[in-house]
């Protein structure tokens, strides 16, 4: 597990761009000072958010990683939604490298609290998950990242590197503010592009169902690391989806039954796989 290693920065909509075109400079601070244009603690924060998003990996040298490849080939300026929302899922399902997002999407079940509230039930998941003792300020940092990351900032605050740079998760309005209190709020079902549906039920089959030959819908809905938890959707939406990817791709990418009073998907790997690229096909920039 990783804690307060983004240095108190939130991903900048440059910093996504900027780490994916010069992945090469994260080689060395200095380098990256210069050719980024940021200082040194953005550095690392860059090198942390590069590889919580799964767009770079540091084994013996920086490199993209498949998705970084895929996404600067297809999406280089990060302007279609379904990136972003791809982007979410692999943030929010990183346990080891992304722990606080990672519990606050899988562990964390409220819908409304406020910021203290919040760093008392963080504590306790990490008082319970590991022996070492980490400093309450840390987490604290972690989880102002964490509400900076989905949060818009209000109209009219005072401006600061944070209200003038937003993260670009928070266009989906999954965390909002009403009074003193926070919102997690639902992904709407019709925002989720249906091939980036299809290729999060894949991650997610591949990397958590380990391949079985079928899951579950409630699995999708309910499990950790599932699209449905990540992403606030119900049963009820998840059904929407899967509809919806049927009538436009019948059963190219998986096969959906009802047997014996269970919901029951059969993924087609070769084809869910290539899912991602179709997206960025179809909607070529």
């Amino acid at each position: 597990m990783r804690f307060g290693a983004h240095q108190t920065f939130h991903i900048r909509d440059s910093w996504l761009y900027k780490g994916l075109h010069s992945v090469e400079a994260l080689e060395s601070d200095d380098t990256a000072m210069v050719e980024l244009g940021i200082g040194k603690n953005m550095v690392g924060a860059m090198k942390f958010w590069m590889t919580a998003l799964d767009i770079a990996e540091n084994n013996e040298a920086w490199s993209l990683t498949s998705l970084g490849s895929t996404i600067k080939k297809h999406d280089p300026y990060f302007e279609l939604d379904g990136t972003l929302l791809l982007l979410h899922y692999t943030l929010a399902t990183n346990k080891t490298g992304a722990t606080a997002w990672y519990w606050f999407f899988n562990k964390f079940s409220a819908t409304e609290f406020d910021t203290e509230s919040l760093l008392v039930y963080y504590e306790a998941f990490v008082a319970n998950a590991i022996e070492k003792k980490i400093q309450e300020s840390t987490l604290k940092k972690d989880i102002n990242c964490v509400i900076r990351t989905y949060k818009q900032p209000k109209l009219g605050e005072k401006v600061t590197p944070e209200t003038e740079n937003p993260s670009p998760f928070s266009k989906f309005q999954i965390l909002t503010e009403e009074g003193k209190k926070l919102r997690k709020n639902k992904l709407r079902a019709d925002h989720l592009p249906s091939e980036i549906f299809i290729y999060l039920m894949h991650l997610y089959w591949r990397d958590f169902e380990s391949c079985a030959p079928s899951m579950n819908l409630e699995a999708l809905v309910e499990k950790e690391c599932s699209p449905g938890l990540v992403l606030g959707l119900g049963l009820d939406e998840m059904i929407e989806l899967i509809e919806r990817s049927e009538n436009e791709f019948k059963d190219k990418y998986f096969r959906f039954s009802r047997t014996g009073g269970y919901n029951i998907i059969e993924m087609n790997e070769e084809n869910a796989m290539k899912a991602l690229t179709n997206y960025y096909k179809a909607n070529q920039l």
